[in-house]
């Protein structure tokens, strides 16, 4: 089986993806939990640079991203480009507020100490 990527307003076939076998599923999954492992004992300071560093790339690629956007979805090509701006943005965001976010919170129970950490 097949899935092909069309370009919603010429209906051109953009790319297509073959069906991954039972083994490459696994890999893939394996792959992914590998990379939560990794992010999971990741620094503060690491993350956000790497979220900089995405934020920067998505700025520096919006007008190819843009593009891309528009033929794979036919989005017009400013909201397209605004869309890379947005996933920027993002980024920013939780660079600058991921830690405290993610900060355990004090909970109110009749313990002496309780809180929910995430």
């Amino acid at each position: 089986m097949v899935m092909e990527s069309l370009n919603p307003a010429t209906e051109e076939v953009m790319e297509i993806f073959q069906e991954l076998n039972d083994s490459q599923i696994e890999r893939t999954l394996e792959a992914g939990r590998e990379a939560f492992e990794s992010w999971a004992q990741t620094s503060f300071y690491q993350r956000r640079q790497v979220l900089e560093q995405a934020a920067a790339k998505l700025r520096g690629e919006a007008a190819d991203l843009g593009a891309l956007i528009t033929r794979e979805m036919g989005k017009p090509t400013g909201e397209a480009r605004a869309e890379a701006e947005k996933c920027a943005w993002a980024c920013e965001h939780f660079a600058e507020q991921g830690e405290g976010l993610l900060a355990p919170e004090p909970a109110g129970t009749d313990a002496s100490r309780c809180y929910v950490r995430y």
